[in-house]
């Protein structure tokens, strides 16, 4: 018999989320839906999740995040964050207001 692996509840933040697109040979497209915690203020670990999942969260939610090893279980949202770019952020990690203002001021 296999050793069970333990599953694990930690309090997580949402720092990053990304969208792969497969395209076939035959024409079908799949898309891949990936979100990155930072679990408690340590350690930053990547799930591949549902389309529903990704939808349901935003950039630095905060919650519980259940996991056994590289699988996603769940992440129970305690605190929503205010956050308004939708992930578009620049290199520097600020919103895109920000980033739209330096463009301006460049010209």
């Amino acid at each position: 018999m296999g050793r069970s692996k333990k599953t694990y509840l930690k309090t997580a933040k949402v720092v990053d989320k990304r969208q792969e697109s497969c395209a076939y040979a035959e024409g079908g497209i799949a898309n891949h839906y990936y979100i990155t915690f930072l679990i408690e203020e340590k350690e930053r670990i990547e799930f591949k999740v549902s389309d529903g999942e990704y939808k349901k969260v935003s950039f630095y939610d905060k919650g519980e995040l259940s996991y056994v090893g590289d699988r996603f279980n769940y992440f129970n949202i305690t605190e929503k964050s205010n956050d308004q770019t939708k992930g578009k952020v620049d290199l520097y990690g600020r919103g895109k207001a920000s980033l739209r203002n330096d463009m301006l001021k460049k010209r």
